[in-house]
């Protein structure tokens, strides 16, 4: 899962990733349900085969917040077009499958590792 961050050298994002994941017990998340999730919540569906300018909600017109995108089956060529629609989009969240060196070979740009975890 990677999140959005202010434009960083290579060298620092490098030495960031090698840092271990911080323990669980150390982040101040906190669960909640909410009972009308499913009226908070809009979902949009894109085809990378098809390139827009940004990923965007088509009902309120702004930039897709939280991304999820199933790469494992898309070929170098997609994933660099969606890396270019990415990079013009303001997500704060994106989750998918390619590792950290290929995700930096299709150039996205200005993100950091929140969280990965093997597939």
């Amino acid at each position: 899962m990677l999140v959005k961050s202010k434009p960083e050298r290579k060298r620092d994002l490098k030495l960031k990733a090698k840092i271990a994941q911080p323990s669980p017990n150390k982040l101040p998340l906190k669960a909640q349900f909410e009972r009308n999730w499913n009226q908070l919540v809009t979902f949009e569906q894109a085809d990378a085969a098809k390139p827009v300018s940004c990923y965007m909600d088509s009902i309120t017109g702004k930039d897709i917040s939280h991304i999820y995108s199933y790469n494992k089956v898309m070929s170098i060529e997609d994933r660099k077009s969606i890396c270019d629609i990415l990079n013009r989009t303001d997500f704060k969240v994106l989750a998918w499958y390619a590792s950290e060196r290929e995700t930096e070979a299709s150039g996205l740009k200005n993100v950091r590792l929140l969280y990965k975890m093997p597939m």
